[in-house]
């Protein structure tokens, strides 16, 4: 009878330790699932913060060109006063072409920053979203 109890006894035992198995089964599924949403969440925010950034840099090049554009046009105005000796009659033209340029250059100073603001905190997402993806 003794034998039979202890039997009985390690069934109950295993019984508990299959429940409780089972549970903590649970528990991890769970937890890596929800892990494995917010991993996806985070890829799917990175991915735009990067596509965001690209479509800045983007724009930034535009500006650029833009930029170069004016003062090949800036320049070449320069050297046709010069070579004309006309410098009154194209001072006025001259001086909305650089009032415009430097216009344009606040705007594009002022739009880099911004972007380079944007990708600093894009590139610090990133940063933090690493090391969770590479505990995955």
């Amino acid at each position: 009878i003794n034998l039979k109890q202890e039997i009985n006894g390690y069934k109950e035992e295993m019984k508990s330790m299959k429940e409780k198995i089972s549970n903590i089964e649970s528990n991890y599924e769970a937890k890596a699932q929800c892990f494995a949403q917010e991993l996806s969440k985070k890829t799917t925010e990175i991915h735009e913060k990067i596509d965001f950034i690209k479509e800045k840099d983007s724009e930034i090049i535009a500006f650029e060109n833009e930029i170069k554009d004016l003062k090949s046009k800036l320049e070449f105005f320069k050297n046709r006063v010069s070579k004309m000796g006309k410098i009154e009659m194209h001072k006025s033209k001259f001086m909305v072409l650089n009032a415009d340029y430097k216009q344009l250059k606040k705007f594009i100073q002022f739009e880099f920053q911004k972007s380079k603001q944007e990708y600093t905190a894009a590139s610090n997402t990133i940063k933090e979203a690493l090391p969770l993806i590479a505990q995955h």
